[in-house]
Parts: structure tokens; C-alpha cells; sequence
């Protein structure tokens, strides 16, 4: 395994976990919006803020998704492929009735 399919395993491992508790949070919060919204018109305070985990729930999400879709973008970005040598330069030279291709001197 090369240093670039390790580092590509890593990134989407990160990816899944940051996506995962950000879908956790995003569903607290759907769980928490109606009592919050009965705090917000009773005019009292909850413990249970669904805003809160909203604010870290959807970023997380979204952070997570952009990073599994282009995760092999970044991996390109951080391990380049390697540039080959130039190819060594030919001359045609024409011997009786056919072409023949020798190299350079």
C-alpha cells in the first residue's frame, strides 16, 4: 500500500466520522425544535436549544460531504504523479527501400 492510498483511506475515514456527527447533531435538533419553539413563545429558557446543534450539525454535514465527494481531488493535490524522463529524441534515416529510426547522437 502506497503512501497516497494511505493517505486517501485517512481522509475518507475523517470524512465519514465528521459527517456522521454532524447528522447525529442535525437530528437532535430536529428532535429538539418543538420545545424549543414553545421556549421561544412562553418566553421561558430551555437546556435543550436545537438551534445550538443546528449550528454545528449542518456544517459538519456539509463539511463532510464536500470532503467524500472530492476526496480524490485532495489526494491528487497532495501526492502528484510523477513526471517521466523525456523520451530520447530519434532521426529518420532512410537505408535502400524501407525507413529506419536510429537514435541521436
Amino acid at each position: 500500500m502506497k503512501p497516497r492510498d494511505l493517505f486517501g483511506i485517512i481522509l475518507r475515514s475523517l470524512a465519514t466520522s465528521i459527517l456522521v456527527w454532524g447528522l447525529w447533531n442535525t437530528l437532535a435538533a430536529i428532535r429538539y425544535i418543538y420545545p424549543t419553539l414553545l421556549s421561544l413563545l412562553n418566553g421561558t429558557e430551555n437546556d435543550q436549544s436545537s438551534v445550538e446543534y443546528f449550528i454545528y450539525g449542518l456544517p459538519a454535514v456539509f463539511g463532510g460531504i464536500i470532503v467524500l465527494r472530492f476526496a480524490e481531488c485532495f489526494v491528487n493535490f497532495t501526492y502528484r504523479e510523477p513526471i517521466p524522463p523525456p523520451l530520447k529524441k530519434t532521426v529518420e534515416v532512410k537505408v535502400g527501400d524501407f525507413n529506419a529510426k536510429s537514435p541521436e547522437t
